[in-house]
């Protein structure tokens, strides 16, 4: 399809920063001596990693932790927001944005999701950025000895990267064994699923074997490579519509309304991952 004739080699997953919003402070700074506020805030914004500060408009103050912040407004009072929320707000610009400052505190939906609304607007995603959005698959009694001659099913969520993940990428695994799902906000339940035959073939082929450069930086991705892939694309398959895909497929994006870090996945009607790519403009 179109989109999967970029230059693969210019959207590599080996860096965090590749795939989340610069924030207004640098993360490296974090550090688990910060006080925490509380539970609630520690369990889904992290540790404190910049004092308060005021908004760029002057009203309002907002403080910013690991994984996302606290704004507040004289009228609106002082909300957290985090998580896919936290990213796409962010992304549009955040209280300088259409959206403005957040009104309310996340509320609930259902499963994993909530809704945050916003004076512009409400935003649905959720609140942490955890493995609730992808599961790396593998089976129980996966061991790599058992590489070419194990059962593929039932599969369960666990660390695959020794048992699952490099067999595939060597060539043991046969082409429809799945490597991770994802799951997608108002899809009632379904996930994305991805395939060792169209990871190996399309987001990390062999360069000595295909010519081809892949997605990644490294060959064979390292495990950071491939858990931040994973990371990545589950909270870009909850961004905001990817309105250029192909007949028979559909996206999700995240900042590809203007410039900076970007990223996109695809998937087909029948949710099976197509291809994504993350990079600077």
């Amino acid at each position: 399809m179109a989109a999967s004739t970029r230059n693969a080699g210019s959207y590599h997953f080996h860096a965090r920063s590749v795939c989340r919003a610069a924030m207004a402070v640098n993360i490296a700074t974090a550090t688990s001596t910060r006080p925490r506020l509380n539970s609630w805030f520690f369990g889904d914004l992290g540790f404190l990693i910049a004092d308060e500060a005021k908004t760029a408009d002057g009203i309002g103050r907002f403080s910013v932790f690991q994984h996302g912040s606290i704004n507040s407004h004289p009228q609106h009072g002082a909300h957290p927001v985090s998580g896919t929320i936290f990213y796409n707000w962010f992304d549009s610009g955040a209280e300088a944005g259409p959206l403005g400052y957040p009104i309310a505190d996340p509320i609930h939906h259902e499963d994993i999701w909530y809704n945050q609304q916003f004076v512009g607007g409400t935003l649905s995603g959720t609140v942490a950025i955890s493995q609730k959005l992808y599961w790396p698959l593998t089976n129980a009694y996966d061991l790599p000895s058992q590489t070419t001659a194990r059962n593929v099913s039932p599969v369960e969520p666990g660390e695959n990267y020794e048992t699952r993940f490099l067999p595939c990428i060597n060539y043991e695994l046969a082409e429809s064994v799945l490597l991770a799902e994802f799951k997608v906000a108002g899809m009632n339940g379904r996930k994305v699923s991805l395939s060792c035959g169209r990871f190996r073939t399309h987001m990390a082929p062999n360069p000595e074997a295909t010519g081809a450069p892949g997605h990644f930086a490294n060959y064979p991705p390292t495990r950071a490579d491939w858990y931040n892939f994973l990371g990545c694309a589950g909270y870009t398959f909850n961004g905001e519509v990817f309105f250029d895909a192909d007949d028979g497929h559909w996206g999700r994006q995240r900042m590809n309304t203007r410039p900076g870090i970007k990223s996109v996945m695809l998937a087909d009607d029948v949710n099976r991952f197509v291809t994504g790519w993350a990079g600077l403009d």
